[in-house]
């Protein structure tokens, strides 16, 4: 089975994307705001909106609220299963998941990342 999301893709980097050095969050914010059909603003104007100062990376409380504010129904949970995964993903919902690489990794490297996950594939 298979679950495949038509969900626009924009990065960190690039025109309106420019100004801040964390701003993958707000990315995916747009991303998945305008699968859901909400107007969005560049990348750089929503990681204003709910980072106004700075340069950090955004919370979940911040991409939540950003979201929100545009009528975008967001739901938070952790420890998902991929059966948990693959129903988000079947009904017709994108998700983002939060990977710490210290897990993943047997070097020192103790960074977080998140992904945006539009597809499935079992």
């Amino acid at each position: 089975m298979t679950a495949t999301l038509n969900v626009p893709y924009y990065g960190q980097v690039g025109p309106g994307a420019d100004e801040h050095n964390n701003d993958c969050d707000a990315g995916a914010s747009k991303s998945f705001g305008e699968y859901a059909g909400a107007v969005m603003s560049a990348i750089d104007t929503i990681y204003h909106e709910v980072m106004p100062t700075g340069d950090s990376y955004l919370s979940v409380g911040n991409l939540l609220s950003g979201l929100s504010k545009r009528g975008i129904k967001c739901e938070w949970d952790v420890n998902y299963a991929l059966k948990d995964l693959w129903e988000v993903l079947s009904n017709g919902s994108p998700a983002i998941a939060l990977i710490r690489y210290g897990a993943l990794a047997s070097n020192r490297f103790q960074a977080n990342i998140r992904k945006r996950i539009t597809g499935f594939s079992n």
